[in-house]
């Protein structure tokens, strides 16, 4: 008797086990995303998309190139490599999306990066809508900001900003580091981008030093939703 319960027992677990491994999905392939690397620089650079090396001379683009799918649950990391590895930021490609990746004023070892996605505008985008704007810091630290050309210093933190309106056209924006959270001022830079209609755009702090260097990302169209 004893013998058949244990045997009962050990076909339920079975079953059970069979049943929830059925019901697990299978992974999909994804098709890889593609960016073009653009060098705004004065010198040749050598940039670094996760494992992927791109070797790009002054003024010129490389190859279209597919990435290779980025480990689970993470993101892209972008290095330049000059005489060190600095890092330049975490970027989203979207499977299936081309991109473009542009780099631009080369100082201290790192530079600034714009990404634009290829997507075409939905049909019910406007060519008169407002674009917004949300900042953060990429790491912990005494960093502020300033929206636009009016305003006060706000402190950034790891989370993002909310949305701000803004005109499409020429934005500026400025960003202070702090030696601490009321202490002197170790360094600044003043920016101006352009945004397009209707475009979320992330500006993200990097901190390298007393270097201040900024990645513009374009998030997409205003009100399109995303894939998680």
């Amino acid at each position: 008797m004893r013998a058949l319960k244990i045997m009962l027992v050990a076909s339920a677990l079975m079953t059970t086990a069979a049943h929830a491994k059925s019901k697990k999905k299978k992974a999909i392939p994804q098709p890889p995303s593609t960016v073009t690397v653009h060098n705004g620089c004065a010198a040749d650079i050598k940039l670094g998309i996760n494992a992927q090396a791109f070797a790009v001379a002054t003024g010129k683009a490389a190859v279209a190139t597919p990435l290779a799918p980025a480990p689970e649950g993470k993101g892209y990391v972008v290095t330049l490599t000059g005489a060190k590895v600095v890092d330049l930021g975490m970027l989203g490609f979207e499977p299936g999306k081309e991109y473009d990746l542009h780099v631009r004023d080369c100082r201290s070892g790192g530079a600034d990066i714009y990404l634009n996605g290829k997507a075409a505008a939905p049909a019910s985008a406007s060519p008169h809508a407002a674009a917004q704007v949300r900042f953060r810091a990429a790491k912990i630290g005494h960093i502020e900001y300033k929206a636009g050309k009016v305003g006060r210093f706000k402190p950034l933190s790891l989370g993002m900003t909310s949305y701000k309106e803004a005109q499409a056209g020429k934005y500026k924006f400025k960003l202070r580091l702090r030696a601490a959270k009321r202490g002197p001022v170790m360094g600044m830079l003043n920016k101006e981008i352009e945004l397009k209609a209707g475009h979320n755009y992330l500006v993200e702090a990097q901190i390298h030093g007393t270097d201040i260097f900024f990645k513009r990302e374009d998030e997409g169209f205003v009100g399109a939703k995303k894939k998680k």
